[in-house]
């Protein structure tokens, strides 16, 4: 009876918009940083909207990794939070500076292993690569992905931080060899006339923060339909879209939020779009998915005593004093 009533819920959230020959549904997330405990909350909400958009996008912005201890210490491939982006059929993702944090030979695996590809135009080769180089660069769609959707194209392009905001927040021996260009350079080397004349929406995977994202909305709004952003976990109720015709949307971290854009096809040629933003928290959890987490999250070390208070903690210098102890 409750799964019933949460797919009609569901369904009443999507404002009357039902799938068709004209619609094309995504959803899309970004930083979810390994929040295993929301993600069969995420499968029941992806369920549930698959029922009504069986052809339904779901993309990530990056930054999957990072921010769950069990996710982080596994040392087999896939990590959990990989193994459960394989089960919930991800279409594509872009890398997220966080995905370098364990070193390029542990990320060049995780790619290996998704089921989904990962797209970033900005990242290449220092000079002649090495092996190590080469094997990651092969796991990276340079520029897009082309998809069917109800008979529409859908093209899929994938900017990563680094190199973009200059903060250097990724692991340095990791991107050793690398060279992430800006994305002035990057997206000025896209074939934007073909794409357009190809494709009936092309799609941006952006993990270079807000402010650029607006920037390359402005520039690029004839040629871009959406954005979906990261990096900077600005939470985008209503998305943003300002002095141009490209959508920017974003959520806060950790799977507080995701966001359904749903196009549709103008009867004059060209797409409107209704925005709707989830809670996963407020949806049950998919029982066989939680079973899933659940066996992810049973590593012993993690359930070992390191130390015991003999009294309340106050400040952080007595919290420091403890873990030197």
């Amino acid at each position: 009876m409750k799964r019933w009533l949460s797919i009609v819920v569901v369904s009443c959230l999507l404002t009357g918009v039902w799938a068709q020959s004209s619609t094309l549904a995504v959803l899309a997330v970004n930083d979810m940083h390994a929040a295993l405990d929301r993600m069969p909350r995420l499968q029941y909400l992806t369920d549930s909207l698959r029922r009504v958009y069986p052809d339904l996008l779901l993309l990530s912005a990056g930054d999957q990794q990072t921010g769950n201890l069990y996710n982080d210490r596994a040392t087999d491939f896939p990590s959990p939070v990989t193994a459960l982006m394989n089960r919930l059929q991800f279409d594509a993702s872009t890398l997220g500076n966080h995905e370098f944090d364990r070193g390029l030979a542990r990320l060049t695996g995780e790619m290996s292993a998704a089921s989904f590809p990962y797209l970033v135009c900005n990242v290449s080769a220092e000079e002649t690569p090495d092996s190590l180089t080469a094997a990651f660069l092969e796991q990276c769609y340079p520029r897009l992905l082309r998809r069917s959707y109800y008979g529409y194209r859908i093209a899929l392009i994938g900017l990563t931080q680094r190199g973009t905001t200059g903060k250097p927040d990724t692991n340095p021996q990791a991107v050793a060899g690398l060279r992430f260009a800006p994305w002035e350079e990057s997206l000025a080397l896209v074939p934007w006339k073909r794409l357009r004349a190809k494709n009936d929406l092309v799609i941006l995977l952006s993990h270079a923060g807000f402010d650029i994202d607006t920037l390359i909305a402005r520039k690029y709004g004839r040629e871009l339909d959406l954005i979906v952003g990261g990096h900077t976990h600005y939470n985008l109720p209503e998305g943003w879209q300002r002095d141009s015709s490209c959508l920017v949307v974003q959520n806060n971290d950790g799977l507080r939020h995701v966001t359904l854009v749903v196009f549709e096809k103008a009867a004059g040629g060209g797409w409107t779009h209704t925005l709707q933003q989830f809670e996963p928290d407020k949806f049950p959890a998919d029982s066989a998915f939680a079973r899933r987490v659940a066996d992810f999250c049973r590593d012993t070390v993690l359930s070992h005593r390191v130390a015991c208070l003999e009294a309340p903690i106050e400040g952080r210098r007595r919290l420091g004093e403890l873990e030197c102890r």
